[in-house]
């Protein structure tokens, strides 16, 4: 599916915006990409605008040009509100993109914030 789409995108002739940032998002666009063309590299350079942004920042600009783009869910719903954007695959295992977390032992690195608050970031 998610293949599938990123085949009709490149013939659509539409933008493909990419955070462009070496994220663990980008990688998996990258990824994407080469399973759509094996052998093309780090994507489909005559569509895909790379932005350096964070996932919030490349959300708004591919609305604002139109295009497509690859995100995670939490931003995507946190910012839907201000986008013209729809979502075209979802639920396809490819697309599955694992987060870890894991503490540090507090009695092995007593600087470690081990009692939070704990700064979040998307993307």
């Amino acid at each position: 599916m998610a293949v599938d789409a990123l085949t009709k995108i490149y013939e659509s002739d539409s933008p493909f915006i990419s955070r462009g940032d070496k994220s663990g998002t980008h990688s998996k666009e990258l990824a994407l990409w080469k399973s759509r063309r094996p052998g093309s590299g780090n994507g489909e350079a005559r569509l895909v605008q790379r932005v350096g942004q964070g996932m919030g920042a490349t959300l708004t600009i591919a609305s604002e040009k139109a295009g497509y783009t690859i995100t995670d869910r939490a931003t995507y719903l946190a910012t839907k509100e201000n986008l013209d954007l729809e979502l075209l695959v979802e639920k396809d295992n490819i697309l599955l993109n694992v987060y870890h977390v894991m503490t540090v032992n507090a009695d092995k690195w007593p600087k470690v914030n081990s009692g939070g608050p704990i700064p979040l970031r998307s993307g």
